[in-house]
């Protein structure tokens, strides 16, 4: 065999090696986005700390929360935490998911009784989305006199609302090269899909916004509706971002 037909040789069955990859890893991605479970492997159990610092707020609180109406399987660990800064009192809540499509729509599902069907709920977490640069998106909207901000803090790349944000995350920080011998071996999965949901609340300011009803009805959920209390509840938000980024769950 001369030189050259041996070169050809292995470059024709390289590519069909290249092409036998990249469909097995195609597959396993079609998988991972058609059933929640697949494509993650066995993850370490978790429990919250009682304790997470927050710059200008006094921890008052902090105890298990009842999980979420969802599908337990796919839920590990939840707790919630309270804290206060003189007269203001701040309430978040974590669950942490596995397995997670990043939807907006889980969270306030599951632990609001907003009155809106899904794609009115969608629309208000779309409408009300924003970004902070180097932390990511996250979503502001009032509900029962309480002003609410909802993200989900991802494993890799910046915190997210919606579901193409969420997966743009998988894709830039999960699916490289690098990752793809870890994956076969079983040590990482290959995306992956944990969420950190984090939502921050407290009262509105009644005083300082005439837009809103005295009684704050549910149908008060809505774009137009803003409060004062928003700057209040994202400086808290950065805070707690940059602590959980290093301190996400380990898998």
């Amino acid at each position: 065999m001369s030189a050259n037909s041996a070169t050809n040789y292995f470059a024709k069955y390289r590519q069909i090696l290249l092409v036998g990859i990249l469909a097995v890893i195609c597959l396993a991605v079609l998988g991972s986005l058609l059933v929640p479970g697949a494509g993650n492997r066995q993850v370490a159990d978790f429990s919250f700390p009682d304790r997470v610092p927050l710059t200008n707020w006094e921890l008052v609180e902090a105890k298990p929360l009842d999980q979420p109406k969802l599908d337990r399987k796919v839920l590990i660990a939840s707790q919630q935490y309270i804290y206060k800064q003189v007269d203001r009192q701040l309430q978040i809540e974590m669950v942490y998911e596995v397995g997670s499509l990043g939807h907006s729509i889980f969270y306030p599902k599951a632990r609001l009784p907003i009155e809106l069907k899904d794609f009115q709920l969608l629309n208000l977490l779309e409408q009300n989305s924003r970004q902070i640069q180097g932390v990511g998106f996250y979503t502001l909207f009032v509900y029962e006199a309480r002003s609410h901000l909802i993200s989900c803090i991802n494993p890799h790349g910046g915190s997210t609302v919606l579901i193409p944000q969420f997966f743009e995350n998988r894709y830039k920080a999960d699916l490289q090269p690098s990752r793809w011998l870890s994956w076969l071996l079983g040590r990482e999965s290959l995306q992956d899909r944990r969420c950190l949901w984090a939502h921050l609340s407290t009262p509105v300011d009644l005083a300082a916004n005439r837009e809103l009803k005295p009684d704050l009805s549910k149908t008060s959920a809505i774009p137009a509706v803003t409060d004062p209390t928003f700057p209040i509840l994202e400086q808290a938000w950065i805070g707690w971002y940059e602590w959980w980024k290093p301190n996400f769950p380990p898998h």
